[in-house]
């Protein structure tokens, strides 16, 4: 179907080749293509549409003969039909008893005349209205829109091409924005709000690893800067349902892996601790697990549990640390047991890449039987071996070490009972020093030397440092103050400039 033009010219042409009676068509009039014969379209296009020339005209009719082309060229009019129009007009097109019926019409579509032609021999024209000044005005805009379509087909051809261009950057970005980040993260960027996005395994994964690495403040600079990463709060929500039964905690090694592997080779150098803290002696009901806790777990061990045995990994030569695993023990223990918990704990560590290279603990009775396990002694008649072939490591070895805190409030309680310690010559020599006996003279006097001073040498110093109660004799701290750095610059005052005698 043909829309009629719209200009009053050349919709009079038109109008002269149907001569109907009593009927005058409209901007909404529409011809059927079986009025034109095969010539009045163009021939040989690509696109496949049949599409009227710029100089078609309707022919085919049976009160009329075909008439020659006028060689006066009108333009193009292009128009949009739109379904209401059609369906509005439907009465006024379906007739064709005034039709050539020898031509066979294709099916029926809907589509824009490209040209139009102007019959000047038809008897119905005034050809004198193509030399009027209203025609020449109208021929002139007509030249005028016709180029201004040939610049927008120009521009959309430059958009097109843009838009092709733009869309290949597209793709490459979103390929590598997904090496970035994962479908989750992906969808939290294009919410205005991260609260309550999904968080993948794979992803809160991801981000224990950035946590490990930057610390509290580098993760929580990354949340305020708006990365799509799981707050610290769901991490820890994440975090609580990790099995923390008694024994050796496989789903914290787990876990741990993820902080190694962002740890150079010097920080997977560790220490494996253990230590025992006393709990009030009770039966509880665990809703997590389901089951009751408060009896002793240690192997080969029973009753109730009065104590609690942590084993915790933490870095040499960085700080940090991590309990792996942990017993409920009783008042008596067996200190050989602690043997194989602490190869397998080790085998578990080497497993992930960090190297354990000794095992601290206090001086208890269990825990030096546990030495003893591994043929480590440190008797005051006996050779001290302080090592063991490392488990892992044929070729290295394991050093057994006594709990640092303990053992410096071990010798701060020994010098304050007025113990006196005889140092071997040979570190007298090395360090040269005037005397092998260590004991708690010095201090003592330095002590009453700045008791009346306003400013005091040793300011940490004090009477309950010397005379200190029960719970101030297992404060680390007071025992750190004896072994100060400003209480050797006291005594080391007292000597030069009061000429006190060391004793």
């Amino acid at each position: 179907m043909y829309r009629f033009p719209s200009n009053p010219a050349r919709r009079k042409v038109w109008e002269n080749r149907v001569s109907r009676k009593d009927w005058t068509p409209t901007v909404y009039s529409y011809l059927c293509e079986v009025h034109f014969d095969s010539s009045q379209f163009e021939q040989g296009r690509k696109d496949g549409k049949k599409k009227l020339k710029w100089d078609a005209s309707p022919t085919l009719f049976r009160h009329r003969k075909a008439v020659k082309k006028c060689q006066r060229h009108l333009g193009r009019q292009q128009a949009e039909v739109t379904r209401d129009a059609v369906n509005h007009l439907a009465s006024d097109f379906w007739e064709h008893s005034y039709a050539d019926v020898s031509t066979q019409a294709q099916p029926l579509s809907i589509e824009d005349p490209d040209e139009f032609m102007i019959d000047p021999t038809s008897p119905e024209l005034d050809v004198d209205q193509l030399s009027s000044p209203d025609f020449a005005a109208m021929m002139d805009r007509l030249s005028k829109k016709q180029k201004r379509v040939e610049t927008l087909k120009a521009q959309l051809y430059k958009i097109k091409r843009q838009k092709g261009a733009l869309q290949k950057q597209k793709t490459a970005l979103e390929a590598r924005i997904s090496k970035l980040f994962r479908p989750d993260q992906l969808i939290a960027l294009s919410q205005r709000s991260m609260r309550g996005t999904q968080w993948t395994s794979n992803t809160v994964k991801k981000s224990l690893q950035l946590r490990f690495a930057c610390g509290a403040s580098g993760y929580n600079l990354l949340l305020q800067n708006l990365h799509p990463i799981p707050s610290v709060r769901t991490l820890q929500r994440r975090m609580a349902t990790i099995s923390f039964c008694p024994g050796i905690l496989d789903q914290v090694f787990t876990y741990l892996q993820l902080k190694v592997k962002e740890l150079c080779e010097e920080e997977r150098v560790c220490c494996l601790t253990l230590d025992e803290m006393s709990i009030t002696p009770s039966v509880e009901f665990d809703p997590s697990s389901g089951q009751l806790l408060g009896d002793v777990t240690l192997p080969t061990h029973s009753g109730i549990a009065t104590h609690a045995l942590v084993f915790m990994l933490g870095g040499v030569t960085s700080r940090w640390k991590q309990t792996v695993a942990y017993y409920f023990t009783g008042n008596s223990t067996d200190g050989t047991v602690l043997k194989p918990i602490l190869l397998e704990i080790i085998g578990k560590a080497h497993s992930i890449g960090l190297n354990v290279i000794a095992v601290t603990s206090d001086m208890g009775n269990v825990n030096r039987a546990m030495w003893r396990s591994f043929d480590v002694s440190a008797r005051k008649h006996s050779t001290t071996a302080s090592k063991t072939v490392h488990p892992v490591n044929s070729q290295k070895n394991l050093y057994f070490l006594p709990d640092v805190p303990h053992v410096i409030k071990n010798l701060k309680a020994s010098l304050v009972n007025e113990n006196v310690f005889i140092l071997p010559e040979s570190v007298v020599n090395t360090n040269h020093l005037s005397s092998c006996k260590v004991s708690v003279n010095a201090v003592k006097d330095l002590a009453e030397f700045q008791e009346s001073c306003d400013l005091k040498l040793a300011p940490k110093l004090t009477s309950a440092t010397l005379t200190p109660s029960h719970f101030e004799k297992m404060k680390v701290s007071n025992a750190l103050n004896l072994f100060s750095n400003a209480v050797a610059s006291g005594i080391w005052y007292l000597v030069k400039e009061e000429g006190r005698k060391v004793a």
